[in-house]
């Protein structure tokens, strides 16, 4: 367990470290969903009168350690 606490924690630091934005008009959001290993950067925001939404990045259900033998 303590390598899969490892793993996510991992995943977590580097999608804030790339959860940045230059555009004022875009709103950029972390989700994380550790109890499904489900984590996302989604871009948010407005062009013109139309809103709109884009993943930037979408990670689910990869963070498996096989048991120790």
């Amino acid at each position: 367990m303590e390598k899969l606490a490892k793993y996510r924690q991992i995943v977590r630091e580097l999608l804030i470290s790339h959860a940045t934005t230059n555009e004022p008009n875009i709103e950029c959001q972390l989700i994380f969903d550790t109890e499904h290993d489900h984590y996302q950067i989604l871009d948010l925001g407005w062009q013109g009168r139309q809103s709109f939404h884009f993943w930037v990045v979408n990670v689910a259900s990869f963070i498996w350690c096989p048991p120790c033998t």
